[in-house]
């Protein structure tokens, strides 16, 4: 069957042309083979990803927040919002206000959720050089996944953050940069 369809198509091809064909046979298998079919929206990431790289990170920041009206619980908008907060401007707090509001949302798997949380307490640790602030992170885990694999890997990064000495001292609020 599937050689005669194609068939019918070259001879209705040569009689009617490529657009003529397209426009009588395309509905016919789309309905055949699923094409039809619209797809799914998903964000647009690609206009913040590109503010970004050019250093435009509160434009970057706005289409994000678009995108993430659109789509409220999207892991990836979210997690680009706190990367640019904490990586691009420094403001590891406003980082971790996007990221406890994912972890709210009570949506996302443990192992996203895991993710996101460890990813802060690594900002903490780099950016605001704040063993304390890591430490809840990791606690946090702990507390939302007990007697889980995700617990016992935050016990594990508990147990080998370093010290207040070792970042540096306490911590580097001063590294902190204001909204542009």
């Amino acid at each position: 069957m599937h050689h005669g369809l194609h068939l019918l198509m070259h001879l209705i091809r040569r009689a009617f042309g490529e657009r003529i064909t397209n426009f009588l046979l395309n509905p016919l298998f789309g309905v055949i083979d699923g094409s039809d079919q619209p797809s799914e929206p998903q964000p647009l990431y690609s206009m913040a990803e590109a503010r970004r790289k050019q250093g435009r990170y509160p434009e970057a920041l706005v289409i994000l927040r678009d995108q993430l009206e659109k789509f409220p619980h999207d892991f990836r908008t979210q997690m680009m919002m706190a990367e640019i907060e904490a990586e691009n401007l420094r403001d590891v707090a406003a980082a971790e206000t996007v990221i406890q509001q994912l972890v709210a949302q009570q949506v996302h798997p443990p192992g996203s959720i895991f993710a996101a949380l460890s990813t802060l307490g690594d900002w903490h640790l780099k950016y605001a050089r704040d063993r304390e602030a890591a430490g809840r992170c990791f606690e946090q885990i702990a507390e939302l996944f007990p007697g889980s694999e995700w617990a016992v890997r935050a016990a594990q990064r508990i147990a080998h953050l370093p010290t207040q000495a070792m970042l540096g001292g306490d911590s580097a609020a001063s590294l902190i940069l204001p909204h542009v």
